[in-house]
């Protein structure tokens, strides 16, 4: 009975301790911060002339997310579900037939400000200049006329902003819409009596030529009002069907085009399939601009990378006749192609020294493609095809072993002009200077040398054929021949063969191993000076001239005063037999050269046993490894002593 007691009274107290905190906590989380006291930037949208309802009384959950710990701008639904909250008759399913572009993108942003504006309906910019953000002003700026009165008052004149049931968001249908300010009955005495729609087929609704908003080409019996041309009196009706009624006044247009290649609408007798009968704001009554009506029939004109800036872009009838082609010409040129063409072109390579064929036989078609081509320059295809197509040694070149880089990548042009020039074959420049646009180096190198005596004689002169072929071959560095063979058609008295020892790329025809084929300041056009030349190679010649000591003749570099360069009868390459040539320095029958040698007769074919010719480790040349007796100097051991 206690411990229950115990119980009910602890149960008491914690009531008590909970009903005398609920009042604070209730006050802690009635405690709202204001949204802008952080987002101080939105403070003046209430001054504003036009705020958004919701941001007019504060209320910004209305439409945002409540922040969490991490801050953004959230808002309930995504853009245009957050606005359908409140404009439920903007949803797609409340809209009429003719919706306006922005709405069925669920744009609304495009035209409303979603805090406030200083604009009616929260626009950003006056309604005036709303709709030419995304309509051009043609029709409205100061080349017109007159403008329309309702255009002045604003595009909501006439149009719906979100969507409407007549075609181009009008309020009502044409023919209703501008009865309601213009009487029927005066218009219809002014139209000869004939029931009046469609008023735009005349008329520009915005603005056009004074008096009567005109639209740019009107038919001569329209303007002049004889509408009973073409109309039987008091009706729309037409005398005869509306393409025969043409030919009444425009009798030889379809006489001449059916003589002369011409258009097949014309032939037909198919006025209206360009024409419209009363007016427009294209020339010659056209139904729209002459490159977008004739992209109607011929939309593959413009299927390519390339296109002729005249080719559904600007005018078709800058080339072409409308009716029927010029007289030797074919699809409705106005002139034969090559005249079509340099009414334009004027190349001034047409009287250049040297044309190409087609140039000269004004065949422009037969490289380029008239209104759009997958290649550059309009070209009936890929360069290199193209040329090959006639040049059929450029496609056997291809298949070379070597092939000059611009031939590879197809670049015919970076050598040849297309139309004509002064040099042979078309070059766009002179030899050199056409190879050394590209070869900076060889550039440098005749630059340093031409004209300083330095320089390859066939290099000097520029003749870059007299060794290389121009497009591709089967040698390295596109040689017309294997390398040695191409010098030796100078040099025919080097050809290998004719010696008993032969240096080693002399035989193998390199000679470019040491010789520098465009020229060099070096005597003999070497690649280095001797002995740095030799050294790349001979390596181990040099390996104790910093540690010990050298011959004086190689160290100097004077390699040829004992060698030959390229072949000679003796080993080694030596210019004469060994012994001649140490004894051209030393005298080996001397006392002194005996005492040196420990009184033994020396024989001249002896040197090289014991002196390295090149360099050793002491003064004397010696070999660094030598006989122990040798080297204490007991030559008895061995040899006799003749001289006791």
């Amino acid at each position: 009975m206690r411990r229950n007691l115990i119980f009910i009274f602890t149960a008491l107290v914690l009531v008590a301790l909970m009903c005398s905190c609920s009042p604070r906590r209730q006050q802690r989380f009635a405690i709202q911060k204001n949204c802008l006291e952080c987002h101080e930037e939105f403070k003046t949208i209430a001054q504003q002339p036009v705020p958004h309802e919701p941001a007019k009384k504060n209320n910004c959950s209305a439409c945002h997310r409540n922040h969490g710990i991490i801050g953004g701008a959230y808002l309930l639904k995504s853009v245009p579900e957050v606005c359908f909250t409140c404009h439920e008759q903007l949803r797609p399913s409340q809209l009429l037939s003719n919706v306006h572009q922005p709405v069925s993108a669920g744009n609304c942003g495009g035209c409303h400000k979603p805090h406030g504006s200083e604009h009616a309906k929260l626009h950003p910019v006056a309604p005036q200049q709303l709709c030419f953000e995304c309509h051009p002003r043609t029709g409205f700026d100061s080349n017109v006329s007159q403008l329309h009165p309702p255009v002045q008052q604003g595009c909501g004149t006439c149009h719906a902003p979100h969507s409407s049931s007549a075609a181009m968001l009008l309020l009502q249908s044409e023919t209703q819409l501008c009865a309601t300010c213009h009487v029927s009955e005066g218009l219809n005495a002014a139209h000869g009596g004939i029931p009046l729609t469609g008023c735009s087929e005349c008329h520009d609704s915005h603005g056009g030529r004074a008096p009567a908003l005109w639209r740019r080409s009107v038919h001569a019996p329209v303007a002049s009002s004889q509408c009973t041309d073409c109309h039987k009196p008091g009706s729309a009706v037409t005398q005869a069907p509306t393409d025969r009624l043409c030919s009444l006044c425009h009798a030889t247009v379809q006489q001449q085009a059916q003589l002369n290649q011409g258009h097949a609408p014309v032939v037909e007798g198919n006025c209206s399939a360009c024409h419209v009968p009363h007016a427009s704001d294209s020339p010659s009554l056209l139904k729209t601009d002459s490159s977008s009506l004739c992209l109607g029939c011929h939309p593959k004109i413009r299927v390519g990378g390339a296109h002729h800036p005249d080719a559904g872009e600007r005018d078709c009838l800058e080339c072409h006749a409308p009716h029927q082609a010029a007289a030797g010409a074919d699809n409705l040129l106005r002139a034969p192609a090559s005249g079509v063409c340099l009414k334009c072109h004027a190349y001034p390579e047409r009287s250049a020294t040297v044309q190409h064929p087609p140039v000269q036989q004004n065949d422009c078609r037969r490289c380029h493609r008239m209104h759009a081509a997958g290649a550059p320059g309009l070209l009936v295809t890929a360069q290199d095809k193209l040329c090959s197509s006639c040049h059929s040694g450029v496609r056997q070149d291809m298949a070379a072993t070597s092939v000059h880089t611009p031939l590879l990548q197809g670049k015919c042009s970076a050598c040849h002009a297309p139309h004509g020039a002064a040099q042979p074959v078309l070059l766009e420049a002179p030899e050199p200077q056409l190879c050394l646009q590209c070869h900076e180096n060889t550039a440098a190198q005749f630059e340093a040398n031409s004209g300083a005596g330095y320089g390859h004689p066939p290099f000097e002169r520029g003749k870059c054929r007299d060794c290389h072929q121009p497009h591709a071959g089967e040698n390295s560095f596109l040689l017309n021949q294997p390398e040695g063979e191409v010098c030796f058609t100078c040099h025919a008295t080097a050809r290998p063969g004719a010696t008993a020892h032969e240096h080693q790329p002399f035989a193998t025809q390199r000679c470019s191993a040491c010789h520098q084929s465009h020229g060099s300041a070096i005597s003999g056009y070497l690649r280095r000076e001797k002995p740095g030349l030799c050294l790349g190679c001979h390596q181990q010649i040099d390996d104790f001239w910093e540690t010990g000591s050298g011959h004086k003749p190689a160290v100097e570099g004077k390699c040829a005063a004992c060698h030959v360069s390229h072949g000679g009868d003796h080993a080694a390459l030596l210019t004469r037999p060994r012994a001649q040539i140490c004894t051209s320095c030393h005298q080996v029958d001397t006392p002194e050269m005996a005492r040196a040698h420990g009184g033994i007769q020396l024989s001249v074919q002896m040197c090289t046993t014991c002196h390295d010719s090149h360099g050793g480790p002491t003064a004397s040349l010696m070999f660094p490894v030598q006989h122990a007796p040798f080297a204490d100097g007991k030559c008895a051991s061995c040899h006799e002593e003749k001289n006791k």
